[in-house]
């Protein structure tokens, strides 16, 4: 049982955000926001630090810590190459964020998978 299921809902909604081709292409029909989503993972939790402390608190295992930290690990790529004070449409039209894509939407799908009682 985990401690913290509202945080493993947060983190899911963020994972399922920056794992949206819509938001990507722009389709969302709302402004591209990827603060929130980044906002938790690098700062408002633990996991950019050491993924593996939210292990029963609100990740289940360190498989779950491995791909949030994979998706923390594509996006710091992204951060350490063009740096963080670009507007959020200028992340998501680089090429290197189809790698973020794809590991968020992997992340968010298996959350929920081993959780789905919760959805």
């Amino acid at each position: 049982m985990l401690r913290y299921p509202s945080m493993r809902r947060e983190l899911v909604e963020c994972l399922e955000i920056l794992g949206s081709p819509e938001l990507r292409d722009g389709r969302t029909g709302e402004p591209i926001q990827l603060d929130v989503p980044v906002h938790f993972l690098f700062d408002d939790s633990v996991l950019a630090d050491d993924a593996e402390r939210a292990i029963g608190w609100y990740l289940v295992d360190a498989d779950e810590a491995q791909l949030v930290r994979d998706v923390i690990g594509a996006i710091d790529r992204i951060f350490v190459a063009h740096g963080t004070e670009h507007p959020d449409q200028y992340f998501l039209e680089l090429p290197e964020w189809t790698r973020v894509l794809g590991l968020a939407r992997t992340a968010a799908t298996t959350l929920k998978d081993r959780d789905p009682g919760h959805w």
